[in-house]
């Protein structure tokens, strides 16, 4: 157990001291039974500070459903004015406006996450592309920005090159050569 445990646990049995009737006094441990409960309770407490911090520092994305909850709710909120009612008369408030309400969160919501997905996507090109250069660069030695040129072949040099032809071979396959189908002769029935 630690020590900020063992802390924790000797508060928890001061402030329970007074429970436990005339025979526990402040100077005396809890009997054993009483004692253990207190180290267990101290060590959930602990893991439930741990927890706590972490989401602090850490805190979750916002889910899809929390989002439309929390946007079609702030739109109801927007709404009320134009239902003429109180808010007395939300329970009141029609079904297809709460289903419309609903819906037009859910599609806000949609699009915002598209909208967030590609501009998370273009960001993630962007940062590629400048990064993939100065790998090309490193690699082949020449910048991406300017590409070394070839030398332009003259005509002369390109009849004079050999060519990588073999001679006697067709260029393309030939499958086996169709033969025309002719109809069958048509006698006459007499």
């Amino acid at each position: 157990m630690s020590s900020h445990q063992k802390d924790l646990a000797g508060q928890l049995a001061a402030a329970v001291a007074p429970h436990l009737g005339h025979n526990a006094s402040a100077d005396r441990q809890p009997p054993k039974a009483v004692a253990k409960t207190l180290r267990q309770l101290a060590k959930q407490l602990t893991k439930q500070q741990s927890k706590q911090a972490k989401a602090v520092a850490n805190p979750t994305p916002l889910t899809a459903k929390r989002a439309r909850k929390a946007l079609a709710g702030e739109l109801a909120t927007v709404l009320q004015p134009y239902l003429g009612g109180t808010k007395g008369d939300d329970a009141k408030t029609s079904k297809k406006v709460v289903k419309a309400v609903k819906r037009l969160a859910a599609q806000v919501v949609k699009q915002r996450r598209k909208d967030a997905k590609q501009s998370a996507k273009q960001a993630k090109q962007a940062a590629k592309q400048p990064g993939r250069a100065a790998a090309d660069e490193q690699v082949t030695g020449t910048s991406a920005t300017a590409p070394a040129a070839k030398a332009p072949r003259s005509s002369v040099a390109r009849a004079a090159a050999p060519t990588a032809r073999r001679t006697g071979t067709p260029t393309k396959r030939q499958g086996p050569k169709a033969v025309p189908a002719t109809p069958p002769p048509v006698e006459a029935a007499e």
